[in-house]
């Protein structure tokens, strides 16, 4: 946990405060290193030292329906939220900014950040935010407070969030954001818990994820 649990923390905070020259470049390659570092650590973890064998993690279609639905109730009050807020904290002129230093600047570009973002960030979350994180701590906590595994979970997967939300938005956005993001890693860890699956988890997850960036679209393009 120790080894895992830090790394996208600093990875987000170095990209986000990182000037031009040198040091974005240095926090650029430490922030793509950082990804794979999260990926394989877990695996790592797993077959050499827990000495486990693979899984693909099977579920049933009933439970994936439930993934989906929860995905659906969580973006629908997300949306909801955002038509309530209007234009007041939201302003898509920094994000504007920030994303055009990374080249997507253009609504085709956008696009295909938002895509490789809601299935492949999703699910690569999913292993190691819930498969990893979530067993690690129940494995790490005494059996009468097993139950702290989700929310403690939840607490991790927030963290570099907030720093990632604090490079692009105001500290109202920010501040509502973080406690939307501990809701959402409760829930999906929870899920997780339940049925011991990632899928149902990365279903919700990647629903959420696709409603979040049509907002992050509609700021930057408008959808009209």
């Amino acid at each position: 946990m120790v080894l895992l649990v830090p790394v996208p923390s600093v990875a987000v905070a170095w990209a986000a405060n990182a000037s031009e020259g040198a040091s974005a470049d240095a926090a650029g390659i430490f922030y793509v290193a950082s990804k794979v570092w999260l990926l394989a650590l877990p695996f790592g973890w797993h077959f050499l030292v827990d000495r486990r064998s693979a899984s693909l993690s099977p579920t049933s279609g009933r439970r994936l329906a439930v993934g989906a639905l929860l995905g659906l109730a969580i973006a629908a009050l997300i949306l909801g939220v955002r038509h309530a807020i209007g234009t007041e904290w939201l302003d898509g002129e920094v994000l504007r900014a920030n994303l055009a230093r990374l080249g997507v600047d253009t609504r085709a570009s956008f696009v295909v950040m938002a895509v490789l973002l809601s299935l492949g960030n999703s699910l690569m979350e999913e292993i190691v935010w819930r498969w990893f994180v979530v067993e690690k701590c129940v494995e790490a906590l005494p059996d009468r407070a097993g139950g702290w595994a989700v929310p403690l979970s939840a607490a991790f997967f927030t963290a570099h969030h907030v720093f990632a939300l604090d490079a692009h938005f105001t500290a109202p956005i920010v501040a509502l954001a973080s406690v939307g993001v501990f809701v959402g890693g409760w829930i999906w860890s929870a899920l997780y818990r339940r049925t011991g699956s990632i899928w149902p988890s990365w279903i919700s997850h990647l629903v959420v994820d696709a409603a979040l960036m049509w907002i992050g679209y509609d700021l930057l393009f408008g959808t009209t």
